[in-house]
């Protein structure tokens, strides 16, 4: 990408407040122990079910009031996106490191290679994707590494298979016939002019996949399997709210719209990307 695509990249409003955003989001999760208002684990069961500082019956001293164990609410949010996204990037990259060459080799070289790396996925693919990453998570023991782990393990096929049909539309444009004409080599083919090509794609992806590690940690989370307890997490808050929906829905509503917001502003930068000419 030269100096024009990233000129219309910073003209791309969605991809500027997405960008910024996520940044803001990394900085909450990268200060939390400074910002929190009291350790994430803390408990004080004379301050339990506490509401917002909104309500009538709030207090600055839980601005988002508390658990019914007396945990401040905001405490354990910002921590918990630490959380996400310490599993977030690790699993979008290596889902990116796992995912990218094979869906390039597959394209490429067609063939049995391809055959070989679909039927791949198609067999991975069958298997449900939570179940699977819950088994993975309690073979490895719940912990942000095993959730990595579980997460590159399971979707690893996005990558593949996208790159993979992108790859495949290249192999016919004039400029990759050219190239073989003249003797380029695969890997200088690979490299210089069918790589450059997919970076719009893989950023698209990461972003996605970004998304989907933190709706999969949540939903793991959400049953009783993912990271170590002390590691508060959006999913988490949201099980141990569910049993207040209604007597005290502060504590089920506030991490729900955490995992909303992160995915929505990843979705934004990802609409924006594709949306952006200079990128094709």
């Amino acid at each position: 990408m030269g100096i024009f695509t990233g000129l219309s990249l910073l003209s791309n409003k969605r991809i500027i407040l997405a960008v910024s955003l996520l940044l803001f989001i990394i900085a909450i999760a990268l200060l939390a122990p400074w910002l929190s208002p009291h350790p994430p684990n803390a408990q004080n069961l004379q301050a339990a079910l506490i509401p917002p500082v909104w309500e009538r019956e709030g207090t600055w001293r839980y601005p988002l009031g508390t658990t019914i164990l007396g945990e401040c609410i905001l405490s354990r949010l910002l921590y918990a996106t630490r959380t996400a996204i310490e599993i977030a990037l690790p699993a979008a990259a290596g889902c990116a490191i796992v995912g990218i060459t094979p869906g390039i080799l597959a394209g490429y070289f067609r063939g049995r290679t391809e055959k070989i790396v679909l039927a791949s996925i198609e067999l991975w693919m069958s298997f449900p994707a939570v179940v699977l990453s819950l088994l993975i998570v309690i073979v490895l023991s719940p912990g942000i590494a095993s959730m990595v782990i579980a997460i590159v393990l399971i979707d690893w096929t996005r990558f593949c298979r996208v790159i993979h049909s992108k790859v495949s539309q290249l192999n016919a444009r004039q400029f990759i016939i050219v190239a073989r004409a003249l003797g380029a080599t695969h890997r200088q083919i690979i490299i210089n002019d069918i790589f450059p090509h997919l970076l719009k794609d893989i950023v698209m992806l990461f972003s996605i996949e970004m998304a989907v590690a933190v709706v999969v940690e949540s939903t793991v989370s959400f049953i009783g399997v993912s990271v170590n307890p002390e590691n508060p997490s959006w999913g988490a808050l949201l099980a141990q709210g569910l049993d207040y929906a209604y007597s005290a829905p502060w504590v089920f509503i506030q991490p729900a719209l955490c995992i909303i917001s992160f995915v929505l502003i990843c979705t934004l930068f990802s609409d924006g990307f594709s949306q952006n000419p200079a990128n094709d």
